[in-house]
C-alpha cells in the first residue's frame, strides 16, 4: 500500500513539471520584441517605473511626443504587455505590468 501511494505521488509531480514546462515557452519573458520594446521606449518605462499610474495627457506633460507616436507606443508596450491599461471611471491610466518589473529594470539598469 504504502508503496502505490508513493508511486502515484511520483506521477503527480511528474505530470505537474510536464504541464508547467510545456505551457510557457522557453523565453516567455526575454521575448526579443519585448526587449526591443524596452530599449526603444525606455523613457516612457522609466517614466512609468517612477510615477504610476499616469493617464495620456500626464504621460504626455513629462515625455514630449507627438500625442500619435505616445499612443503608438503605449499600444505597442500594452500589446506585448509590458504595460497595462487600466479603465478607472472615465479615465485610462497605464501601469508596468509587475510580472516583467525585473526585466525592465534589468534592461534600463534601474
Amino acid at each position: 500500500m504504502d508503496k502505490a501511494s508513493n508511486h502515484n505521488q511520483n506521477d503527480r509531480r511528474t505530470s505537474t513539471e510536464k504541464v508547467s514546462k510545456e505551457n510557457l515557452p522557453q523565453n516567455y519573458s526575454t521575448n526579443p520584441q519585448r526587449l526591443a520594446a524596452i530599449r526603444r521606449h525606455h523613457e516612457l518605462l522609466r517614466l512609468l517605473s517612477f510615477n504610476q499610474p499616469l493617464s495620456t495627457s500626464e504621460i504626455q506633460k513629462e515625455y514630449y511626443i507627438p500625442k500619435d507616436r505616445l499612443q503608438r507606443a503605449l499600444r505597442q508596450l500594452t500589446a506585448l504587455e509590458l504595460i497595462i491599461k487600466v479603465n478607472f471611471e472615465s479615465h485610462v491610466l497605464y501601469v508596468i505590468n509587475g510580472t516583467f518589473n525585473d526585466l525592465i529594470n534589468t534592461v534600463l539598469g534601474l
